[in-house]
């Protein structure tokens, strides 16, 4: 998100004081490591979860009750395919982030990466029910029925947080802005 940044300049002043006034301790190595990679995976899933708004709304826009049915299945399809393009940048993203395979760290990343198979697998039932299915339904309920089909496109993107027993990244996850609706819980 924009205000990522100005979240994390939040989150490092935060680290200056406890809670009670006193100094706090510095943050380790591996709070900083933590934080990255939460960090990281979280923008991209961020920028992952605006491409598919800005692709579906993009086509939403041009579709009106009275738009031919055909016609509103051919704008969802390539919106879709948009999507489908970004998808497959998903894995090569995660792994500029350079982190080791150990580790919830490394599962993290995995985690993530390996999501976009199962959103690839969303994207081919959305693509076979604008191709093969949907007859009979106005414009205005193809594009309901992909809307609530790529919300289900951004939830399988996120990994489940409560798979990782790291406290530093269990607490990267809990706090980073970027992250609260990317991570599920």
């Amino acid at each position: 998100m924009l205000l990522a940044g100005a979240a994390l300049a939040g989150a490092l002043a935060g680290c200056s004081s406890g809670d009670d006034g006193t100094a706090a301790s510095a943050p380790t190595a591996a709070d900083s490591e933590a934080h990255r990679v939460a960090s990281g995976v979280c923008r991209v899933i961020v920028a992952f979860d605006h491409t598919v708004a800005d692709e579906v709304n993009a086509a939403s826009r041009q579709i009106t009750a009275e738009t031919d049915p055909d016609e509103a299945r051919a704008l969802l399809l390539e919106a879709t395919d948009e999507i489908r393009d970004a998808t497959a940048f998903l894995p090569e993203r995660y792994g500029a982030l350079q982190v080791t395979d150990e580790g919830d760290l490394g599962r993290l990343v995995a985690d993530a990466t390996a999501a976009t198979a199962d959103v690839d697998e969303q994207l081919d039932r959305i693509t076979a029910g604008l191709t093969d299915g949907l007859e009979g339904e106005g414009p205005r309920e193809i594009l309901s029925a992909v809307f609530i089909d790529m919300e289900k496109v951004q939830s399988l993107a996120q990994p489940d947080q409560g798979d990782y027993e790291d406290p530093a990244l269990v607490e990267q996850l809990d706090t980073l802005d970027a992250c609260e609706h990317t991570i599920s819980r």
